[in-house]
């Protein structure tokens, strides 16, 4: 216990033979609210996030859209008690702009100083990539997830439209018809991949 609403939690592994590399503690709340906001971003990571990728020991989320990573780094921050010193932020880019950086920065409430950059020539824009380094935090992360999406949380028409628009968000291309008089939505792709049975 860390006071009265938040719990610290630590890991070890006696039977592993790599050690207890990337497993240090983290402060959690006692009680997480599901609510709009907390489904939002969920449906995000879900998107845009690493979730199958059970080899990793860290949690890793992307996105094009300063928005959206704004979204999803609040809500680690509010939701799980982060601090910046817990997170790495990655911006992945084709063509160095002026000032790129400072914005990201800006946005972020992130050290501009902490932020990593990395040329990347598949990046057609550039691409954020938030890092919480510890297999504490992805296990009890993904556990909340997993907890969340075997109740019936969309039953509820506000969190049934977060969860929607932002996996939707993370996940759906649009293709939009140009050669036409008037431009229009040709198409509509919504994929996810085949181990998401979950949902």
């Amino acid at each position: 216990n860390v006071g009265k609403s938040k719990v610290q939690i630590n890991y070890k592994n006696i039977n592993d033979w790599r050690g207890n590399y990337n497993r240090k503690s983290f402060v959690f709340p006692k009680f997480i609210t599901i609510d709009p906001t907390f489904i939002a971003a969920m449906a995000l990571f879900l998107g845009d996030g690493d979730f199958n990728r059970k080899e990793k020991g860290h949690l890793t989320f992307a996105s094009i859209d300063k928005d959206l990573a704004v979204l999803f780094l609040t809500f680690l921050r509010n939701y799980f008690c982060l601090k910046n010193k817990d997170i790495t932020v990655l911006i992945r880019y084709r063509n160095k702009k002026k000032g790129f950086v400072n914005k990201w920065s800006k946005e972020l409430k992130f050290d501009k100083d902490r932020i990593l950059t990395l040329q990347n020539n598949r990046n057609k824009r550039e691409a954020c990539h938030i890092q919480v380094n510890g297999i504490v935090f992805r296990m009890i992360f993904e556990q909340s997830i997993r907890n969340v999406l075997s109740t019936n949380f969309l039953n509820n028409e506000k969190i049934r439209h977060a969860f929607l628009s932002c996996l939707f968000a993370a996940v759906c291309n649009i293709g939009i018809d140009y050669f036409e008089i008037k431009p229009y939505i040709s198409q509509i792709n919504f994929c996810l991949s085949s181990k998401e049975v979950y949902l």
